[in-house]
């Protein structure tokens, strides 16, 4: 058993204070197991011009209560938005990490295993690169394919200096990865896609999607209840949507698909969340006198069960990566798995290579052109017969199941101890 395992994901933050999140789940887990899990990250907040800790030092550790796992903050420049500072906060992760683990190596320890995380690809290469120091293995996760993503969503040509410079990189930390685990199922199929196989063998590529943690979930659908009368208005049919309201969300055509059905009775749209389109969509709601859709406001995170589990539909909708063809290899929002879970229905208006709703059978998933069109699918499940309904709610819990963090974390202990 590599007993010690370091965790390197910047973003990782924010799980120490709302109790959830990815590597929480993982780290929760390999800790029942015998492991010895700790999470750097860092400590400035993810775009408001703040740090969650007031203090200059290169790094400091905070124990999580509820799960006893360490969480290093590593010093990080706050920054506001998606500028210059922002970036420069990646390469303060970069740097201060490198300061961080050697100094907390001499106090508590080496690891035995490392785990890079992506959203921003310098997290991996510190990882990879504290490894080879330590003469330890490396695992190297991409959740994200930087810089595929920017590409597809038309942020950046391919041509791009700044694409080819992170093109690069990304070859690099394939090939000096020891494993390599992508939350896409497709994830060898981009391997390929680029002509990489001589460098990325299969056998050091795994998947690990994202996931849910069933008994965290449940526990909050029944308990961290919302005073929302609309939830328990059971003469509708209650379609949700819980997430960022932001362009990419494409929020636009589910407004328009709610005017479509504005003589539909039977339906109401409760949206729940926050972002920037949030103030025009409530004005073209207005404007066009809908009366069947809702914007319920944010709410925390531990709240989103009992939501889910008081709805009948749940909408994961459109994007411009999507349209891009981005999805060609899976995908792994982290909604989707909650959605799974409250054991109801999904509707997508995209597909996506190795389509779990499809698998699961456990909603409708097509590119979907036009609010007509959306509509009409929508109307499809209302209108469903009473088993088969059912049949998609329990598919749904059944692909929550599979995803289940407790499970998911078998799946990661099995390759740390492969290496």
């Amino acid at each position: 058993m590599k007993k010690t395992i370091w965790i390197f994901n910047h973003h990782a933050s924010e799980m120490f204070f709302i109790d959830g999140g990815r590597h929480y789940w993982f780290a929760h887990y390999l800790k029942k197991k015998g492991y010895e899990p700790v999470i750097f990250c860092s400590n400035a907040q993810h775009g408001n011009g703040k740090v969650f800790f007031d203090d200059n030092g290169v790094w400091h550790l905070h124990v999580n209560d509820n799960i006893g796992v360490p969480f290093v903050f590593v010093k990080g420049r706050p920054y506001v938005g998606n500028g210059k500072n922002r970036v420069l906060c990646m390469f303060d992760y970069y740097k201060n990490i490198k300061v961080a683990v050697r100094e907390f190596a001499n106090e508590y320890g080496m690891p035995d295993v490392i785990i890079g995380s992506q959203v921003h690809p310098l997290a991996v290469l510190a990882a990879e690169e504290v490894a080879k120091a330590f003469h330890i293995k490396c695992v190297a996760e991409f959740r994200d394919l930087w810089p595929e993503s920017i590409v597809a969503i038309g942020k950046a040509r391919k041509t791009n200096p700044i694409v080819i410079i992170m093109r690069a990189l990304e070859k690099h930390l394939y090939r000096k990865a020891d494993a390599i685990i992508f939350t896409i199922e497709g994830g060898y199929d981009y391997i390929k896609e680029r002509k990489w196989e001589k460098i990325v063998p299969l056998s050091k590529v795994f998947h690990i999607n994202n996931g849910v943690d069933l008994q965290s979930f449940d526990y909050n659908a029944s308990f961290v209840t919302v005073d929302d009368p609309m939830l328990l208005a059971d003469e509708y049919f209650k379609v949700i949507y819980a997430g960022t309201i932001r362009e990419a969300n494409g929020l636009e055509e589910l407004i328009e698909s709610a005017k479509v059905l504005k003589d539909y009775s039977k339906v109401r749209f409760l949206i729940y969340g926050d972002g920037d389109r949030l103030v025009d969509l409530k004005t073209k709601v207005e404007n066009y006198g809908l009366k069947n859709i809702f914007f319920r406001g944010r709410v925390s995170k531990q709240s989103v069960p009992y939501i889910l589990s008081k709805g009948d539909l749940n909408l994961l909708n459109y994007n411009a990566a999507a349209a891009a063809g981005f999805y060609r290899f899976g995908s792994s929002q982290n909604k989707l798995f909650e959605y799974f879970a409250s054991g109801k229905p999904i509707l997508s208006n995209f597909k996506t290579g190795y389509d779990l709703i499809e698998k699961y059978r456990c909603g409708i998933s097509k590119n979907i052109l036009g609010a007509e069109e959306y509509a009409a699918n929508l109307k499809e499940i209302v209108e469903m017969i009473e088993n088969e309904y059912k049949l998609m709610c329990t598919n749904s819990r059944k692909a929550a199941e599979d995803y289940d963090y407790k499970n998911l974390t078998e799946k990661l202990v099995e390759i740390i101890e492969n290496l």
